[in-house]
Order: C-alpha cells, then structure tokens, then sequence
C-alpha cells in the first residue's frame, strides 16, 4: 500500500527511508565523514604533514612564512622593537592558522597577546585580583590599544 501511495504522490519518499530533508542530512553527514577519511588517509601516507590539518577539521590550516611576516611587521609596525618584531614573527610562522585566516589577522591576534602580557597589568589582574578573564581585558584594553598605536605610528611627541 505504501509503496501504491508513492508512486502517486512524486515527494514521497520510499518506505523506511525517512524524509528528505533527514536523507539530505545523512548525505551531508557522509561526504563529511568520507572527506575527513582521506585527509588521514593522505596524512598517513606522506603526501600531507599531520600537523598542517587545522584543529577545527576544515582541512589543511594555513601557515605564514617567517620573511612574510617579518616584512609585514616593518611596513605595518614600524616603531615595535626588532626583538618584539622577530619574536611575533617566530610565533605567527610556528602556528598552524585556521583556513580563511589572513597575515593582518594573525599578526594582531599575536601581537595584541604580546602587548596585552608583556605591557599591562592583565597578568596580576588574573592571579592576585580574581579578575575572569574578560574582565582583565577590559581593564587593559585601552592600555593595549596604546600600545600597539605607538608601534603602528611611533610615539605622540
């Protein structure tokens, strides 16, 4: 009877196989499921490095090379210090970036760690105040942001 009711009505999907839109999921679920099988696969047999695969599971991550980052910093942040610039550009080069990211993303991400440890008070701020940390980053933020503006255009005379 069922099987009678399908071939009438053309949307109706065959006994036992759920909707559609439940079929278009499973079939969504296994192309992702067979994608990330031969990542490995590839992985395994030499052809891509381990550690290129992003944590996220969106595929190979993205990696900056270190002269790339370096010149990066000279023209965007002139005024940084050369041993801050050469240690940012270590640390954007040694890290495996999500897919889509951008050399102007990553570099302000580790630049404003750099600036938000080494040049406020947001360490003390966690371990002797209690401060979560969101609320540290609000508190030195502006500090921060200073920092980093004075690496950008040099220092206000």
């Amino acid at each position: 009877m069922a099987g009678q009711l399908c071939a009438i009505l053309p949307r109706c999907a065959p006994p036992g196989t759920g909707s559609r839109r439940t079929s278009r999921r499973e079939g969504e679920k296994a192309r992702r499921r067979e994608m990330a099988r031969r990542r490995r696969t590839r992985a395994d047999d030499g052809d891509l490095d381990p550690r290129a695969l992003h944590e996220s599971g969106n595929g190979p991550g993205r990696h900056f090379a270190r002269e790339t980052v370096q010149a990066f910093l000279d023209l965007d942040y002139p005024h940084c210090p050369p041993a801050i610039r050469r240690s940012v550009a270590d640390a954007v080069s040694r890290r495996t970036w999500a897919p889509h990211a951008r050399l102007a993303q990553a570099t302000g991400i580790v630049l404003g760690n750099f600036a938000r440890h080494q040049f406020t008070d947001y360490d003390d701020l966690l371990d002797y105040h209690g401060l979560a940390k969101d609320e540290a980053r609000l508190v030195v933020e502006d500090e921060m942001r200073d920092v980093l503006a004075s690496w950008r255009r040099g220092r206000p005379d």
